[in-house]
């Protein structure tokens, strides 16, 4: 576990700022961003650093807001990982200073379609980075993974 050089989290926070639309908010500590392995990764979201759950844990990265008083009170944090395969380091990143940006400019979403939003623009930031600055082919369609929103209230049926 190794804090990003903050040369390093500065440019991708710009990149990630231009390429979501949400400006970089003034008077706010620059963000820190964790570089993780596969097993603590999976320790600490998917229950275990055991073999199995480091394979079948499928979090790559995550921004995880902070919450400042209170039973539920934790810190900011940006964690990504280093190992993440196909998927770069780097452009995880512009994924979770996404979020960043997203919270620290006001867009605090708690249920669909908002939720869905967020991570829409975060993937679609990500994409962007990924065919501009690692010369991925564009894809004929991609997908928000990670969320679906009920197409009927809960507790309706057709």
């Amino acid at each position: 576990m190794q804090a990003l050089m903050g040369s390093q989290v500065k440019a991708l926070l710009m990149i990630a700022s231009q390429l979501s639309g949400y400006p970089i908010p003034q008077n706010t500590p620059d963000p820190v961003v964790i570089s993780v392995s596969a097993k603590e990764m999976a320790k600490d979201e998917c229950g275990g650093d055991d073999g199995l759950s480091v394979i079948m844990c499928p979090i790559l990265g995550f921004y995880e807001w902070p919450i400042a008083s209170g039973k539920d009170a934790r810190p900011e944090r940006i964690w990504v990982r280093a190992d993440a395969g196909s998927d770069s380091e780097n452009a995880i990143t512009v994924h979770e200073l996404t979020h960043w940006l997203q919270w620290h400019n006001g867009f605090h979403p708690d249920q669909c379609p908002e939720k869905y939003k967020i991570e829409y623009e975060a993937y679609t930031a990500t994409l962007k980075y990924q065919i501009t600055y690692e010369n991925l082919a564009i894809p004929e369609s991609y997908s928000t993974p990670g969320v679906e929103c009920p197409t009927q209230p809960e507790g309706k049926s057709k």
